[in-house]
């Protein structure tokens, strides 16, 4: 379990309406929040691929939100966080609470969990999806793709997945996705996954 310290530090949002705006985030160790680099990059790539602004974002592993924000700064319709850990989850709270944001909400729940709650459920209004899983368990990446794209019967057609996970790991895909564009920058690796529509 992360433990927060005391002292709290902040995490700058890089582009869209937000642009230079902090959210709350944590020295804890474990917590490791997505670069600007790669947060940068996925914009980048989304933006020759997809309406950002009919984005509804799942973000899983959430830790500080920071992905979330991006998103919504870009103008995306609204964002689900998913974290299992309570005091990110009130980071993250407060943040959207301190932008005066009301189209972020927050889950506390493990992820793998949630992600199965929803295929029960018969119920998936995600046209996004980021994973940002720790590093060091390389397997729930995997796993949480796989259930995902067994959802294809109640998951948009345009459904889009973002990867983040250790350069040391390999990602296996479902046939019928692919990966379309992918993204290496020190232990990190990046993936952008869709439905193959060729």
């Amino acid at each position: 379990m992360i433990m927060l310290c005391l002292r709290c530090i902040l995490v700058r949002i890089t582009g869209g309406k937000l642009k230079g705006r902090m959210i709350y985030s944590s020295d804890s160790i474990g917590l490791r929040p997505t670069t600007s680099f790669f947060r940068e990059w996925i914009f980048n790539v989304l933006n020759n691929h997809t309406d950002i602004g009919q984005a509804y974002l799942l973000d899983l592993f959430s830790g500080t939100g920071i992905v979330s924000f991006e998103f919504i700064s870009r103008g995306a319709a609204g964002s689900t966080c998913v974290e299992r850990n309570g005091d990110l989850c009130s980071l993250i709270k407060k943040s959207a609470g301190s932008l005066d944001l009301n189209n972020i909400s927050v889950v506390c729940s493990d992820c793998l969990s949630y992600v199965e709650s929803l295929k029960r459920s018969g119920k998936f209004d995600f046209n996004t999806v980021f994973i940002d899983a720790p590093y060091q368990d390389t397997e729930i990446t995997g796993k949480i793709i796989s259930k995902i794209l067994s959802m294809s019967d109640i998951a948009p057609e345009d459904l889009m997945i973002i990867a983040e996970y250790s350069r040391s790991s390999k990602l296996d895909l479902q046939f019928g996705h692919e990966i379309i564009r992918s993204k290496t920058k020190g232990s990190t690796k990046m993936d952008i996954i869709r439905r193959n529509i060729d």
